[in-house]
């Protein structure tokens, strides 16, 4: 994913994972690992601190109602001041494995209040294809 972006983009794109040093050089974009970001974030390093992202994105995002990285991530973004909370996409392609309508209802519900989500986009079969 960082390679994709840094060839798509002009930004300077860093990854990190948990076998990876912690990043010193400056960057626009970090790609990480969510186990490796949240553990990065709770350390006392400003430059990783929540407030200091503008947008996080979470690929695979229903996994945070599970006991996931992305739960405890979100936790953290929450405690935030409004002020200070950097955005959170969502991504998947999977929003829930409940079948009945119901089932789906409470999911998402379930999902949307986890990540204090305002807004759910989902691409049409147009744009699919």
């Amino acid at each position: 994913q960082a390679k994709s972006i840094a060839s798509e983009t002009h930004l300077r794109v860093v990854p990190y994972s948990g076998d990876l040093s912690v990043p010193s050089e400056a960057f626009d974009v970090l790609v990480s690992t969510p186990a490796a970001f949240y553990r990065i974030c709770c350390t006392q390093n400003e430059k990783f601190g929540l407030s200091s992202f503008a947008l996080i994105v979470f690929d695979e995002v229903h996994h945070v109602v599970k006991r996931h990285p992305y739960r405890k991530i979100s936790k953290l973004v929450q405690m935030l001041p409004s002020h200070q909370k950097p955005q959170i996409l969502g991504l998947t392609a999977s929003l829930t494995y409940a079948i009945s309508n119901e089932e789906m209802d409470k999911s998402i519900a379930e999902l949307c209040a986890e990540l204090d989500i305002s807004k759910i986009l989902s691409s049409t079969a147009q744009e699919l294809f």
